[in-house]
């Protein structure tokens, strides 16, 4: 008697394993059907590969530069029924948004467990966006350190016809890094950005120093469009002096 119970409980249970096996096998993974550059941002746009069993909670986007496993980022989680995502690229350094860099995007769906809580799906297949060619500027003349202990440099404005065939030319971005003596400017902040207008000769920039009298200055001039910019890695650096800020 006790053993036709246990073999009933045990029949049971793999039934409901069977049935759990069944329902998450029916997950249609998604299927990236768009991804673009804009002018502000990434957009990933996705469906479903399939017919998918069980309430559908939302979706996750991830993005990564390598396609590492631990080089994937979560972007955002949107809810049922949502299959488009604009990523503005927020925390993304300038230096992995100029021209030429490739990003990848993969989307996972999320529904509703058997135990009520979040069930994450498989990812889809992963895609590539390369960011579209945003022209350089013309190169600056060299920097120099005013009175006030401002820097200040000049660049030409490009020809008129200097533009990009799939991005409008904006304006011009200054580069700042602030980093040790004798390192290479690996990473930088947008210091200074602001459209050209058509009648300038040349800009002028000033930026306070840091604070700390260790670091030195470094300063290069790239064009952008929207988020992007024009190649950072090749455009020309100019080290600023420490020593006048002794003065």
């Amino acid at each position: 008697m006790l053993l036709g119970a246990s073999a009933i409980v045990l029949g049971a249970v793999i039934a409901a394993a069977a049935s759990l096996a069944s329902v998450s096998a029916q997950w249609a993974e998604p299927e990236i059907t768009s991804l673009k550059v804009k002018r502000f941002g990434i957009e990933t746009k996705w469906e479903e590969s399939g017919l998918s069993k069980g309430l559908m909670l939302g979706s996750e986007v991830s993005r990564s530069l390598t396609g590492y496993a631990g080089d994937w980022e979560s972007v955002t989680e949107v809810e049922a029924g949502t299959y488009r995502y604009a990523d503005r690229m927020r925390g993304v350094t300038p230096f992995e948004r100029d021209s030429g860099t490739v990003w990848l995007f993969r989307v996972r769906f999320i529904q509703q467990g058997p135990d009520d809580r979040p069930h994450y799906g498989e990812w889809s297949g992963v895609e590539r966006v390369t960011i579209p060619e945003i022209p350089s500027p013309q190169r600056p003349q060299r920097g120099r350190v005013g009175e006030d202990g401002d820097v200040r440099f000049p660049w030409h404005e490009p020809p008129l016809p200097w533009s990009s065939n799939v991005f409008p030319w904006n304006g011009f971005a200054i580069i700042r890094s602030v980093h040790v003596a004798g390192a290479y400017p690996a990473d930088g902040e947008i210091s200074f950005a602001r459209s050209v207008h058509w009648s300038w000769d040349h800009a002028w920039i000033e930026v306070d120093w840091p604070e700390n009298p260790a670091l030195e200055l470094s300063y290069a001039v790239v064009s952008y469009y929207g988020d992007w910019f024009s190649p950072i890695y090749t455009a020309r650096w100019f080290d600023i002096p420490s020593h006048p800020r002794d003065q």
